[in-house]
């Protein structure tokens, strides 16, 4: 059950991660459309 436990919160902590990644790329994204025009 513990080992169970802290597999989760590891592939939690990824997820959270790539979700933080994420949101940084798009508002890059967002950033670089906004100068672009």
């Amino acid at each position: 059950m513990v080992v169970f436990l802290k597999s989760a919160s590891i592939e939690y902590s990824i997820l959270h991660k790539i979700k933080i990644l994420n949101s940084q790329f798009f508002l890059m994204e967002i950033s670089i459309k906004l100068h672009s025009t």
